[in-house]
C-alpha cells in the first residue's frame, strides 16, 4: 500500500490532466466549438478531479490510504453494476428472441393443420401432413 500510496496522486494528475486536454480537444478543435454545451459537464468533472489531485499531494497518509480503499471499491462497484446490466440485457433479449422463435414454430404448425383439413376437406390425401394430428 506503501507504493500506491506514493504513486496515488501524480497518477490521478495525470490523468485528469489527460482526460482535460482530451476533452479540449474534442469540444474546441474537433468540434469547432459547436458542442462546448455537451463537454460542459465533462469539463466541471475534470476541473474538480484535477483540484483534488493537486489538493491530495498535500493531505495526510492515512486520509490518502482510505480514499485509494474508497476510490477502488467505487470503481469494482460500477463495474460489477455494469456487467449485471449487460448480462440483464442479453437475457432479455433472449427471451424475446425465444418467443419469436416459439411464434414461428406455432404458425407453421397451425399452417400446417390448415392445409391438411382443406386437403381432407376436397379429398385429397397429402403424405407430408401425415405426421400432424387435429
Amino acid at each position: 500500500m506503501n507504493f500506491l500510496k506514493k504513486i496515488f496522486s501524480p497518477t490521478i494528475l495525470i490523468i485528469s490532466a489527460v482526460l482535460l486536454f482530451y476533452t479540449f480537444y474534442q469540444s474546441e478543435i474537433y468540434w469547432s466549438g459547436k458542442q462546448r454545451s455537451y463537454y460542459l459537464i465533462y469539463y466541471l468533472i475534470l476541473s474538480v478531479l484535477t483540484i483534488f489531485s493537486i489538493i491530495s499531494f498535500f493531505i495526510s497518509s492515512k486520509l490518502k490510504e482510505y480514499f485509494i480503499i474508497l476510490v477502488i471499491s467505487i470503481v469494482f462497484s460500477l463495474y460489477l453494476f455494469e456487467g449485471y446490466l449487460i448480462l440483464k440485457e442479453n437475457l432479455a433479449n433472449s427471451i424475446i428472441l425465444k418467443e419469436k422463435l416459439n411464434k414461428k414454430e406455432k404458425n407453421k404448425i397451425l399452417k400446417a393443420k390448415l392445409y391438411k383439413k382443406k386437403q381432407k376437406k376436397n379429398g385429397i390425401q397429402d403424405r407430408r401432413c401425415k405426421s400432424i394430428k387435429i
